[in-house]
């Protein structure tokens, strides 16, 4: 076997280091070893060194710019840093030379779906799997942009597919979470997401406490910590089981993002409010926030109701009339941008100018409930813009309740108003997250909550037209 057959040999056994070495004892005696510098590249990705990654690859394509597997690795590591178009280009040189390199066409769907075309992705992922029909990544990745496309039966089959290819494929096990959930099938839906804390950059990581996880069974005088996880809509709309959790016979503690500290403040079964990065006070078992619907086995006809279940502070909201300008007519909230870097954030989102029509109605006063993204979008549209003076949700719940509605992209805020009690319509993309469902005007999740859905994708235009018509204008 040669040395550089050896060295493949450690690196597809996971041996890194050891492959490394032995690439860089090939390079030592053959410096322009194009299959070494290219793999050698490849183990520099692995390893978190994209720009390493990509400029060993160049060097082995300085050499032989033939060389397929080199153009779809550098592809990769372009990936890796951003360069979409660039890794573009990579991969379709890699295809002129090669088209049947099915990395090259997968990640081609990747670059697709990244950039909103999940026809073309898709494309792509059938074309990955007709040259290895054997890779779960592809069959979950075809499944993400069907579930894109609203083409939520198809998507499943897909991710069955990749687990019955993988059966740990975590991603595959999260993508059909979301797919059960979104068509109402919570109960599956709740036990599949118990993945997510495997699939890779999973933006709330594991927390390794020493004291057990709860199971939900009797706390019998034990302290229960509920720990927050994922956004602040995500807190907002899971607190609602502190109750429940109390009634286990326990003490319950929660940890949450800072910004919610006081509004959670008097939430009905919690007994001590902990904000992420204070110390937290002693307990016996723990549980992500996420985890409490698989619990409690929440199905559509058992989802606790939330209306009225966080309250504005009295004094707060005594403050803010105070402090708002005199308007006249009904009252309505805005928010229009989400947070930017969430990843839907792109297609959940719209630009202020769209909402245009509605301010333009004499008879309504608007008031902008915008805060960070976006904000600086206001500029010289009639809206008062009390954000400057906005601290933390305790004030935004203060403001909403001075209000007769709230209209609102899918952001946290859409979760408070609905939390509050406040008739809040939700201005919705083609396929909304899962706890929006699939169709209908309301949400199971939120009884004041009415929903816009786009007929088509990126159809704000139509959604907001129906909004202005809904308002009687």
């Amino acid at each position: 076997m040669s040395a550089l057959a050896k060295a493949v040999e450690l690196h597809r056994a996971g041996r890194l280091a050891e492959a490394e070495r032995a690439y860089r004892r090939i390079l030592d005696s053959d410096p322009d070893n194009a299959d070494a510098l290219q793999l050698l590249g490849v183990i520099a990705n692995q390893a978190g060194r994209p720009a390493a990654a990509a400029e060993l690859i160049r060097k082995a394509l300085a050499v032989n710019p033939g060389h397929a597997d080199a153009h779809c690795n550098l592809g990769a590591a372009l990936l890796e840093l951003g360069d979409l178009r660039g890794a573009d280009a990579a991969f379709r040189r890699a295809l002129e030379i090669n088209p049947a390199i099915s990395e090259a066409l997968n990640n081609l769907g990747n670059i697709a779906r990244q950039q909103d075309r999940p026809e073309e992705a898709a494309e792509n992922y059938r074309r990955a799997l007709q040259y290895a029909p054997g890779i779960a990544e592809t069959h979950s990745n075809l499944g993400v942009v069907l579930h894109i496309m609203g083409r939520f039966v198809d998507a499943e089959a897909c991710f069955r597919q990749a687990l019955k290819i993988n059966p740990d494929n975590a991603e595959a096990h999260a993508n059909l979470a979301a797919t059960l959930l979104q068509t109402g099938r919570l109960k599956e839906g709740w036990a599949e997401n118990e993945w997510r804390w495997r699939k890779k950059n999973f933006p709330s990581p594991a927390r390794n406490f020493p004291q057990p996880r709860w199971d939900g069974s009797p706390l019998d005088g034990k302290t229960l910590l509920l720990h927050a996880e994922q956004g602040f809509g995500d807190t907002i709309l899971f607190i609602r089981y502190a109750p429940l959790c109390a009634e286990r016979g326990g003490r319950v503690v929660v940890e949450c993002q800072p910004q919610l500290k006081r509004l959670l403040t008097g939430v009905d079964g919690i007994d001590e409010l902990a904000a992420q990065g204070e110390q937290l006070p002693p307990f016996d078992v723990h549980l992500p926030m996420a985890s409490l619907p698989l619990i409690f086995e929440t199905t559509l006809d058992s989802i606790p109701p939330c209306s009225g279940h966080i309250k504005a502070d009295p004094a707060l909201c005594e403050e803010w009339q105070g402090r708002l300008p005199k308007m006249q007519g009904r009252k309505i909230g805005l928010v229009w941008q989400g947070n930017k870097a969430q990843k839907k954030d792109r297609t959940r989102s719209l630009p202020l100018t769209m909402l245009a029509p509605l301010l333009e109605i004499p008879s309504i006063s608007f008031v902008s409930l915008q805060k960070g993204d976006g904000e600086d979008q206001i500029g010289a549209h009639r809206l008062a813009n009390p954000v400057s003076g906005i601290n933390d949700f305790a004030d935004t719940a203060a403001i909403t309740m001075l209000l007769d509605l709230v209209i609102c992209v899918d952001t946290a805020t859409a979760h408070l108003a609905a939390a509050l009690g406040k008739p809040t319509w939700v201005l919705l993309e083609h396929v909304p997250d899962w706890r929006y469902m699939q169709d209908g005007e309301t949400s199971p999740w939120f009884l004041s909550m009415r929903l816009f859905r786009q007929s088509a994708p990126g159809d704000w235009k139509g959604v907001v037209a129906d909004v202005k018509r809904a308002l009687g204008a």
